[in-house]
């Protein structure tokens, strides 16, 4: 790996912090989230305690949405600091003037990140925790699906039956979501970034 130029070394740093800090969200934030679930529920009466349910299914659903996002920009930085940074022959242009060139050619109706396509062959694992975290957020949501559907054919309490379906239904939308952003979507995504950023590179005196 070459190293990075002395004149791009402070981005360098700076990228490889957000990096770790972005990793570190996505690991951190849903252990964080059921472990104050599981605190609440202990210190709470049984009969109140059940309504977390649905509070648990809304936070875990929109911290996978932002985990996600966080997972797009760890592989568009990653991606960058391969193509320009540890590349010794690369043309340096600055990170944040590149990232306004990479919108502009996505929203000039290039293809979706998701879309590239790219040769299977140059795909590695570079998801780490991800598939850890993402199954964490599966069996969370739905075992308080369970917990509370239970609860309310137990209970027979219209309100409790009322929360049940809501419960289901947010559940269902969380799993229309995640199917879309499965380890399986998100493993090539530094691949496709390559391959986005040359090609804002190629075509940078036109955007």
């Amino acid at each position: 790996m070459t190293a990075p130029r002395y004149s791009e070394e402070k981005e360098y740093e700076t990228l490889r912090a957000e990096l770790l800090g972005g990793k570190k969200y996505v690991f951190e934030r849903p252990i964080l989230i059921i472990t104050a679930a599981l605190a609440s529920f202990q210190l709470l009466e049984k009969d109140h305690a059940i309504y977390l349910a649905p509070i648990v299914i809304w936070l875990l659903s929109f911290n996978l949405w932002f985990s996600v996002n966080r997972m797009g920009s760890i592989a568009r930085i990653a991606a960058y600091i391969q193509l320009v940074l540890e590349d010794g022959d690369s043309q340096w242009f600055g990170w944040e003037t590149s990232l306004r060139k990479y919108r502009k050619w996505l929203k000039n109706g290039n293809l979706n990140v998701k879309n590239i396509q790219i040769n299977d062959d140059s795909v590695y694992d570079n998801l780490g925790y991800y598939p850890v975290i993402f199954y964490v957020h599966v069996f969370a949501i739905w075992l308080s699906t369970v917990l509370i559907i239970a609860y309310a054919v137990v209970s027979s309490s219209i309100l409790t039956g009322i929360i049940a379906c809501i419960s289901l239904i947010s559940s269902g939308i969380f799993t229309i979501y995640a199917l879309k952003n499965s380890p399986r979507i998100i493993r090539p995504q530094i691949e496709q970034n390559r391959q986005i950023w040359k090609n804002v590179f190629k075509t940078w005196s036109t955007l």
